[in-house]
């Protein structure tokens, strides 16, 4: 793997030359850097019998921070009419460190044709992971360990030839080793629980499913809160002699919440805007009607 950055002038310095504070700047030097990682990756499956099986998978991974909130930050002088740069983060001197990832998975899937079922167990940690600035947004560090464990379930039934009934859930615990051992990851980054429920009618050619789609509550160890939210979606298809008729009304009940992201934004950007700027409302009540044809 190989980056290579331009030389860069600080974004702050930027916008005071454009705004005639200053003439000219020093650039942050760019410059060249590659990664050569090795990954180990190794999974096993066994069948009990016709119906079930054991798994287990062990996997190495690599990623890098996003290069351009790393590089090109300084600190700088105003001298005369010119920006003069102090000290910064380089290509040189400052090389974006990787983060490598450990991951384990176990699991175990039935399927009798009447029941489907599937469960797994994970564990995965990084040797780092990337702390930002709240008020610059730019990548501070690459240093603290992390880590996502958690369970996985699916079960689906067919209590009759035409319905089905299903279930399936996620729960999810992400930490981060901080200076009293390890400690939630912030609201504002980390996961949540989550769970759907269904009830499908299945004939020649109608299909029918009301479903519903449950986001947990997270806090973190700053008090940093997530609030959780259900929505019920109602979607079916009929087939015609010429082509399907899809039909739905997403968000049945017509839940007022403030979407993960909204939420997680709020936590994220609160030094720039007043949290009021990014309550991003999930969609309310809609209906959808579509027509297809393969051919």
């Amino acid at each position: 793997m190989v980056n290579k950055i331009d030389d860069f002038v600080g974004y702050t310095q930027q916008k005071n030359i454009a705004k005639g504070k200053g003439s000219s700047a020093d650039a942050v030097p760019g410059g060249e850097t590659d990664y050569s990682v090795g990954l180990f990756n190794l999974g096993t499956i066994f069948h009990i019998n016709n119906n079930s099986q054991v798994w287990a998978n062990f996997s190495q991974g690599f990623d890098l921070a996003d290069p351009a909130k790393y590089y090109g930050q300084g600190s700088y002088t105003l001298v005369g009419d010119h920006w003069q740069l102090n000290d910064s983060i380089n290509v040189s001197d400052s090389k974006l460190s990787g983060i490598k990832t450990n991951s384990f998975e176990m699991g175990y899937r039935l399927d009798t044709g009447e029941l489907n079922l599937q469960t797994a167990a994970y564990y995965s940690q990084s040797d780092k992971s990337v702390k930002y600035n709240k008020n610059t947004l730019l990548i501070e560090d690459v240093e603290d360990k992390k880590r996502v464990y958690g369970l996985e379930a699916l079960a689906a039934y067919w209590v009759h030839d035409n319905v089905q009934l299903g279930a399936s859930g996620h729960y999810v615990i992400s930490e981060l080793d901080g200076d009293n051992g390890w400690e939630d990851l912030s609201a504002g980054e980390a996961s949540t629980s989550k769970a759907s429920a269904w009830a499908g009618w299945y004939d020649d050619n109608l299909a029918l499913k009301l479903q519903s789609q449950t986001m947990f509550d997270y806090e973190d160890d700053a008090d940093n809160k997530l609030d959780g939210y259900t929505v019920f979606d109602l979607v079916g298809s009929y087939q015609l002699p010429v082509g399907s008729l899809g039909f739905g009304i997403q968000n049945l009940f017509n839940e007022d919440y403030t979407t993960i992201w909204g939420q997680r934004a709020q936590i994220l950007y609160s030094s720039h805007y007043a949290p009021e700027a990014y309550d991003y409302k999930g969609r309310g009540r809609t209906y959808t009607l579509n027509y297809q044809v393969k051919f």
